[in-house]
């Protein structure tokens, strides 16, 4: 596999023939579009995603590794086909709608500032992962490690309690109706 490092992608709108897959290693991808993509066996390391439009992509055993994602969206993707070695990435002032991250250990990852409608995180491992300032609405928590988790400032989570390991979790006061609504509690706001 060809080893491409320190370069800088803009603007590119990538297709299966001129997005080789290769390691890609302190790179840099501006305004870039990827749908519909297939990055299987790709490997980013310490790359930076910028204003890129990746949704509905496969990502059969790809490696991302300390990677970050700003302003980026990638609604649809199955993330849970990522490889796990070393997985750990940030998503800031990102959109995830509908996507999939069952059964990932996401403990080296961030979510903040993003908008994650009807993800799955269903038997994720959260812990210690900031959700701070996201919309989770109709996202699914499902038997998940949240310990240590930081929800604080986002909106709509309807998780249970009984559910999730939840020890040490920080959320804000306005999330507690959907901690506890599960209980058939009222929550008022006076």
């Amino acid at each position: 596999m060809e080893y491409i490092t320190d370069k800088t992608f803009k603007g590119k709108v990538f297709t299966t023939q001129d997005f080789q897959k290769a390691e890609y290693e302190d790179c840099r991808f501006e305004n870039c579009r990827a749908t519909d993509f297939h990055f299987s066996g790709f490997h980013f390391s310490n790359c930076d995603f910028i204003e890129c439009d990746l949704s509905n992509c496969r990502w059969k055993e790809t490696k991302i590794q300390d990677c970050h994602f700003s302003n980026c969206k990638l609604i649809g993707n199955k993330f849970e086909e990522l490889s796990t070695f070393g997985l750990s990435f940030s998503l800031h002032d990102s959109r995830l709608d509908h996507s999939s991250f069952y059964n990932l250990d996401l403990s080296q990852c961030s979510f903040e500032n993003c908008r994650a409608l009807e993800c799955d995180f269903t038997q994720a491992i959260l812990a210690g992962v900031s959700f701070r300032n996201s919309d989770l609405s109709g996202s699914q928590f499902e038997q998940c490690d949240l310990k240590r988790s930081d929800w604080r400032g986002s909106k709509q989570i309807e998780l249970d309690p009984r559910d999730n390991q939840l020890q040490g979790a920080r959320f804000s006061k306005e999330s507690l109706p959907g901690l506890v609504s599960v209980f058939k509690i009222l929550v008022d706001e006076s």
